[in-house]
């Protein structure tokens, strides 16, 4: 084992690049590490966990309450003003960025939407700072709570300031054009207006490429800005999440493309662009930019697929995460080997059956609250609402149990993979 340590005196952090090798891993009674495998570790002393992370949970669990509270009162017009079911789903929808349509959100006056923004703004802050935090502590990375701070505000403030005017001749408003530039990073699909279509320059050139970003994670976005300025290798989850992600593309722009010329026998240049807005749309954007009635009936189970995978761990996307599948894969090829499948393999599989069995139950719930529904739709609505997309084929018109419903699920949809990355780290094994 070789071990290179650099000890950087301007910001008291400390370094140790370990290169594993299958021997050393076996003689700790571990199950062995791919050759090269990079094992990136703060040290604690010099290092201490920002006292914000214990606090940001409850602090956003307010802010849902805060806005459910404000969205009848300052929010709705008089005479219109929003139920309270209503008013705890839309706030649960933007903090969770997931971003379904209807519910109330279009006659929503400027204050309330200035809350929606808000709620977004701080989901995001909550997402990815806290979910880069519970990443670092699962698989090593080396950075601290205070950098991931430092980037997800630097980053927020250039999408309000420098990506809001691009989206001001299409929404004609300050609001609007803000929460399609914050939901784009943030991978939430809430929007009011006009938005550009399949084949406009701002979807292909800055509403999808910072959805990919987005659905990365700070740690990820750290590592490839350093891996750019060459100060860093690629540790193997950066590796790992890049290629996972690219490949999901692809294979859901494949999936979509077949489906369309099994239907109509033809492939048109529109419906290739199409193909490659939703096969990102569909992962945890959920901006309603293909609608899915423009697609033949089977490209829904394509989507359902594609919202099942989800994005990468500690990041603003929710779904399983593609790394998981991964790491299921690595743990059955040990195990044919002979070769300990390690307790991050046991983690991933008790995370695939408890988000299974999170999608029975909220198709059962909604089948038994909302019978009058198809059940095709009514299982896409459950694991759109579980992977915090916010797609559906109609504007959400549901009240009483089957919203409530829909809002334990997005709530559920953002606190399990965060939970599911504490257990991981809790392990203290390297698993991607």
């Amino acid at each position: 084992m070789r071990v290179i340590s650099t000890d950087n005196s301007r910001s008291s952090f400390k370094m140790t690049l370990k290169i594993a090798s299958p021997i050393s891993t076996w003689e700790r009674g571990r199950p062995p590490i791919p050759l090269g495998t990079m094992l990136l570790s703060s040290d604690s002393d010099s290092d201490p966990p920002s006292t914000l992370i214990g606090w940001l949970t409850p602090l956003w669990l307010i802010s849902i309450v805060i806005g459910a509270f404000l969205l009848p009162t300052i929010g709705s017009s008089e005479g219109n003003e929003m139920t309270p079911d209503r008013a705890l789903f839309t706030a649960v929808n933007a903090a969770t960025l997931t971003g379904f349509s209807g519910a109330g959100m279009e006659s929503l006056l400027w204050p309330g939407r200035m809350v929606i923004l808000l709620l977004t703004v701080f989901g995001a802050f909550y997402a990815l700072v806290m979910g880069g935090h519970l990443l670092c502590r699962a698989i090593g990375l080396h950075y601290t709570d205070r950098q991931i701070m430092r980037t997800t505000l630097v980053i927020e403030a250039f999408l309000l300031f420098g990506v809001t005017p691009f989206f001001l001749p299409i929404t004609d408003s300050v609001i609007p054009a803000a929460q399609l530039a914050i939901g784009a990073f943030a991978n939430s699909g809430v929007s009011w207006g006009r938005l550009p279509d399949a084949t406009s320059w701002a979807t292909h050139v800055i509403i999808l490429p910072l959805t990919v970003l987005g659905g990365l994670g700070i740690p990820v976005i750290l590592e490839l800005w350093n891996w750019l300025l060459r100060r860093n290798p690629l540790s193997a989850h950066t590796d790992i999440s890049t290629k996972l992600t690219a490949a999901v593309y692809l294979l859901g722009v494949v999936g979509m493309l077949g489906l369309f010329f099994f239907e109509y026998g033809d492939v048109p240049p529109r419906a290739a662009m199409m193909a490659s807005v939703s096969a990102v749309d569909a992962r945890s954007l959920g901006l309603d930019i293909v609608p899915l009635s423009t697609w033949p009936t089977g490209v829904s189970w394509c989507v359902m697929g594609l919202m099942l995978i989800g994005a990468c761990p500690g990041s603003a996307g929710g779904g399983l995460f593609v790394t998981t599948f991964a790491t299921l894969w690595t743990g059955v090829r040990r195990s044919f080997t002979g070769a300990p499948a390690g307790r991050p393999f046991a983690i991933v599989c008790v995370w695939i059956a408890m988000y299974a069995l999170a999608v029975g139950v909220t198709v059962l719930a909604l089948v038994a609250t909302a019978g009058q529904g198809a059940g095709d739709r009514l299982l896409f609505l459950a694991i759109s609402a579980l992977g915090t997309v916010g797609l559906s084929h109609d504007p959400i018109s549901l009240v009483g149990p089957p919203l409530h419903i829909l809002t334990i699920a997005m709530l559920f949809g953002r606190l399990a993979p965060l939970a599911m990355l504490w257990w991981l780290g809790r392990a203290r094994r390297p698993f991607i």
